[in-house]
């Protein structure tokens, strides 16, 4: 877990980098925004692979606001 600096927004597909804190002591990173197709998303998830961060979760947000409906 830690926190991946704002300025890496353009190397993340122009992510939305926000932080904040799991369980009240590790530093947790958050990007959230629309990618254009599962390309981008890999493209995204190599970047944080490759600069040895780990990925918590992927989260599809917009498909699970629709299905409530």
């Amino acid at each position: 877990m830690g926190m991946l600096d704002k300025n890496w927004s353009g190397y993340c597909a122009g992510m939305k980098i926000e932080h904040d804190m799991m369980l009240n002591q590790y530093p947790v990173t958050f990007l959230t925004g629309l990618l254009v197709d599962q390309a981008a998303l890999i493209g995204v998830i190599n970047t944080l692979f490759d600069l040895s961060f780990p990925l918590l979760a992927v989260e599809c947000v917009e498909a699970q606001a629709s299905q409530r409906r």
